[in-house]
C-alpha cells in the first residue's frame, strides 16, 4: 500500500524538474578521466541509493510520536531548506555547472550533502530502517561522483 512518505521523493526531485526545463548555461568542464574500476562501483552504488531513496519513501507513512520527532521534523525541513536554497543559487547564479557542487559557507558538496541527510532523517520517520541504510549506499556513490564531477569543472 502507498503511503504518505512519496513527499519526500517529489519535494527531492521537484527542483531537478526544472533543472531539466533549464540545462546548465555553458560547457562542462575538461573532459572526464578514463574511468577506474572505483568510479564502476562507486557509479553503481549511487544508482542503487537513488533508486531505493526514491522508491522506498512511497511505502511508508510518517510517523511524528515519539520523543526525538520534532527535533528530526525541524533538521529535515532544515535539509530541504537548504536544498532548496542551493538550487536557488544555481538558478540565479546563471546556471554555472560549478554552482552545483560548490560548497555552501563550511560545508562541501552540499547538493549532495543535504538530499542524503533528508533521506536518513526520513528512514526515521517513515519507520524504514532501509531507507536509512539506502541513504549511506547513495552518500558513498553521490558523494564519490559529486567530488569527481566538481574537480572536473573547476
Amino acid at each position: 500500500m502507498i503511503g504518505n512518505g512519496w513527499i519526500v521523493t517529489a519535494l527531492v526531485l521537484l527542483p531537478n524538474l526544472f533543472y531539466v526545463l533549464f540545462p546548465p548555461a555553458g560547457k562542462m568542464g575538461k573532459a572526464p578521466e578514463k574511468p577506474r574500476r572505483l568510479d564502476f562501483v562507486m557509479t553503481a552504488l549511487e544508482r542503487i541509493g537513488q533508486a531505493s531513496c526514491f522508491l522506498l519513501p512511497f511505502f511508508g507513512s510518517f510517523h511524528f510520536g515519539g520523543k526525538i520527532a520534532p527535533a528530526a521534523l525541524i533538521f529535515g525541513a532544515f535539509c530541504l531548506f537548504v536544498y532548496y536554497v542551493c538550487w536557488t543559487r544555481y538558478f540565479l547564479g546563471g546556471r554555472r555547472i560549478r554552482l552545483l557542487y560548490a560548497p555552501l559557507f563550511f560545508i562541501p558538496l552540499p547538493m549532495a550533502v543535504f538530499p542524503i541527510l533528508l533521506f536518513a532523517t526520513s528512514g526515521f520517520f517513515l519507520g524504514q530502517s532501509f531507507l536509512f541504510a539506502s541513504s549511506a549506499v547513495l552518500a558513498a556513490g553521490h558523494l564519490y561522483n559529486s567530488e569527481k564531477e566538481r574537480r572536473r569543472n573547476h
